[in-house]
């Protein structure tokens, strides 16, 4: 598609809308949420994207942060693709709350901050995404305990730290789902990873 300008706000009150797919875009402004629209009252609003499944917004030119209650009223939320845009700061914690989600990809923005604990609670993840960030802190303990992931991809960071004996037994070769985990292997200690990303 050729898209630019901006998403309006009002797309998310379309009630029975499953997937929004603007992907590969020229579309500016920020990440469509609730509060983006300027009322944060929800008295006066309807659910917002309440039956959505998946919300795809990659490779666009959206900026700021990622809204402290995007995917807040989609109980049914599945995948959310907000990679390759340009958005900044710190991933909120109420994204942790959607726990529904199995693919989570951020990749190549220029978010800030550390890994929250919390990742550990999104337990149907299968993909996550975050690499060309500029996330720091140590990796994220409670990653081992996510069983169904087959690809977790946290290189280009400046994290540090180790992978962890509980993620290292998820990775395919010792009998888990985990096929694919990248790291940067100058600063992670990973004996487990299957692919060292190079420092560039």
């Amino acid at each position: 598609m050729g898209l630019d300008g901006t998403i309006p706000h009002e797309i998310g009150y379309l009630a029975e809308m499953t997937q929004l797919d603007l992907s590969r875009n020229r579309l500016t402004g920020h990440v469509p949420s609730r509060t983006s629209g300027g009322n944060t009252s929800r008295a006066v609003r309807p659910p917002y994207f309440a039956a959505l499944s998946a919300l795809l917004l990659s490779e666009n030119r959206l900026g700021g942060p990622v809204p402290t209650d995007v995917g807040a009223d989609a109980p049914r939320l599945a995948r959310l693709d907000l990679d390759h845009n340009a958005l900044t700061g710190p991933l909120p914690g109420s994204i942790f709350s959607l726990t529904g989600l199995t693919r989570l990809n951020l990749h190549r923005n220029s978010l800030t901050g550390t890994l929250s604990r919390d990742v550990g609670r999104l337990q149907k993840l299968r993909f996550l995404s975050l690499y060309d960030n500029q996330f720091d802190g140590t990796v994220p303990q409670e990653l081992g305990g996510l069983s169904n992931l087959e690809g977790l991809y946290l290189d280009h960071n400046t994290l540090t730290g180790r992978c962890g004996e509980e993620l290292c037994q998820n990775v395919k070769r010792a009998g888990g789902s985990l096929a694919h985990l990248v790291v940067d292997c100058t600063r992670v200690q990973c004996t487990c990873a299957t692919e060292c990303a190079a420092e560039v």
